[in-house]
């Protein structure tokens, strides 16, 4: 959703962070999160190709993102990543919570975006069940 405001170096950073945590629960890339980001650097302008070549580097990632902004739009889009499955992991969850913190972030963001992206799921659901036949 907010992806297309980041920089190239943020948007690189994001994906691998996000290819991370699309294998955190269970080692592997499912269905749904390989559509998720696909869908992701779409909306990016990136290949998905070179996102299976992308390894998380948390110290990298913490230099780039220096922008205010742009550290949001990095955790609310994770947890999209995180949602991806229905259920945020625990070692997702904390993770993102440690992020926040090196981006000193209050500790209340990752919930407060938890419980948005949570209502953007549950309106989802909504929308789909209302177009239902």
């Amino acid at each position: 959703m907010y992806l297309h405001q980041l920089e190239k170096d943020e948007k690189t950073h994001f994906l691998a962070l996000a290819r991370h945590l699309a294998q955190v629960d269970d080692q592997r890339v499912d269905v749904r999160e390989k559509y998720l980001l696909n869908y992701m650097c779409a909306e990016m302008g990136v290949d998905p190709a070179s996102i299976d070549a992308l390894a998380l580097d948390e110290e990298a990632l913490v230099r780039v993102y220096y922008r205010g902004k742009a550290r949001k739009v990095l955790l609310l889009e994770a947890l999209g990543v995180c949602y991806a499955n229905g259920a945020i992991h625990p070692e997702q969850e904390k993770l993102l919570r440690k992020l926040a913190a090196r981006f000193f972030m209050p500790e209340s963001f990752i919930d407060d975006a938890i419980q948005l992206v949570q209502r953007q799921l549950s309106l989802m659901a909504d929308f789909d069940a209302f177009v239902e036949d």
